[in-house]
């Protein structure tokens, strides 16, 4: 596979575009690109978690779900999109992300 960045064309973001616009116009067609099916990307997918007497329900941008090829359960990646005007290594991201990690359904 060649250089990512020539697959694509990227598309300009500025700090009014909310996590929708750069989902739809760079995420889903770079997991296209990538050779993803339709039906192993899930937009939006719910996750609800127990944490301690509450739970807790996220939605994750996409789920891909892939096909292992060994007949092995199904590959799961968690990808969650930002807005450009946010930085990443906010707490509550990174929350996130470890909590999407433990998920039962994602390991």
């Amino acid at each position: 596979m060649g250089d990512i960045r020539t697959m694509i064309d990227p598309p300009k973001f500025t700090a009014d575009d909310n996590e929708t616009v750069v989902r739809e116009s760079l995420v889903a067609p770079l997991l296209r690109t990538l050779g993803y099916l339709e039906e192993e990307i899930l937009p939006e997918y719910p996750l609800t978690f127990r944490l301690r007497d509450e739970s807790k329900r996220l939605r994750a941008d996409y789920l891909l779900s892939v096909q292992h090829e060994y007949d092995l359960p199904r590959n799961r990646i968690v990808i969650e999109v930002k807005r450009p005007a946010v930085s990443i290594d906010d707490d509550a991201f990174l929350e996130q992300a470890l909590l999407y990690a433990l998920h039962p359904e994602i390991q």
